[in-house]
């Protein structure tokens, strides 16, 4: 047993120097023993009431992750952290940022989530090489006019927030790929989030009744995600789409399915969950490439025959329709290649 506890202390002992080695630190203590070498710091779970100043004294430090605490803002000398590129700050009550954010021009990656954020200065646009910002669970209600600056950014999110409306200048955004607007207050669609390069659209759980039939200039979009609004019709456009493999549209009340569906031909993965749908049309078959359906709690009692035709079906979720043991049974033998689940 002595042997054992010796051995896992000096596994311990080298993970820890080779961490350091590496210009690793998961203390602040170890990090200033040697603050010409720290290139991470990793702190997690921590309790600080006020974000420490020495951080900002680390000249060569490349990432910072800071999990948890108590802190409202940061010093100002944050700025100071000029080869910072990766920064993590979760699980604060962080209001704001300072004016200094801006000069952390080597930032490619920022994590900010489960904050208490109200707003970003507009130097946040000095961020030229931003690829990825993540502000979900803030409490955000606009963005800074500036934000379109950030060319090139590929990956926003701000789902959990109380946006209503996007700066005109998102349609500077080109280079932007994937946007997480999730329960948030939007009523209309953003009609500035049109950019043509945009692959990955979630937009659940805000106020949306309908979307926009520009939609069809979007060529390489990938994703349409819209749980939880209000949307009975899609436009007409979408079938253009050439790249397009994936639609939610769970919990938008729907009686029927929109009749653009079914002319959405390059279509894997279909979820119409949570409506009040008594049948499928039988044009469903028109989807040759459907991979996935879920129509969890509708009001189904059966499928359409045609449903037999969609050779690539691997999974289809009924779980919480009307279907009798019999229909049941019916449907596994008819689908015998696909997992269906009740």
């Amino acid at each position: 047993m002595k042997k054992l506890l010796q051995s896992i202390l000096i596994c311990c002992f080298f993970c820890n120097l080779s961490a350091q080695n590496n210009g690793t630190y998961k203390s602040i203590e170890e990090a200033f023993n040697e603050p010409y070498r720290v290139q991470k710091l990793l702190l997690n779970s921590v309790n600080f009431e006020v974000f420490p100043d020495s951080i900002c004294l680390l000249p060569n430090l490349r990432v910072l992750q800071v999990l948890g605490g108590n802190y409202t803002q940061l010093p100002e000398e944050f700025g100071d952290l000029s080869n910072l590129d990766g920064l993590i700050l979760e699980h604060s009550k962080l209001t704001t940022l300072p004016k200094s954010i801006g000069k952390l021009t080597l930032l490619d990656k920022v994590y900010l989530m489960n904050n208490e954020l109200l707003f970003l200065p507009e130097s946040i646009s000095n961020l030229s090489r931003l690829d990825l910002i993540s502000l979900s669970n803030n409490k955000l209600e606009k963005l800074p006019e500036s934000f379109g600056k950030l060319e090139a950014l590929r990956t926003l999110r701000l789902n959990n927030n109380n946006l209503r409306n996007l700066p005109q200048s998102f349609s500077n955004l080109y280079n932007l790929r994937e946007i997480d607007l999730n329960f948030n207050h939007f009523t209309d669609f953003p009609e500035i989030l049109l950019l043509t390069n945009l692959e990955r659209i979630s937009i659940e759980n805000n106020k949306l009744t309908s979307i926009p039939n520009e939609i069809g200039t979007m060529k390489y979009l990938e994703v349409l995600w819209l749980d939880n609004n209000s949307i009975k019709e899609l436009p007409k456009a979408l079938a253009k789409l050439e790249f397009f493999i994936s639609l939610s549209l769970g919990g938008n009340g729907l009686d029927v399915v929109p009749i653009v569906v079914t002319t959405l031909k390059g279509l894997t993965y279909l979820s119409l969950e949570n409506n009040n749908l008594k049948e499928l049309p039988e044009s469903i078959d028109e989807l040759k490439n459907l991979e996935i359906i879920d129509l969890e709690n509708n009001n189904l009692n059966s499928l359409p025959k045609s449903i037999t035709n969609l050779k690539k079906l691997h999974k289809l979720n009924l779980k919480g329709n009307s279907f009798s043991v019999e229909e049941k049974e019916r449907t596994k033998k008819t689908l015998k290649n696909c997992e269906v689940i009740f």
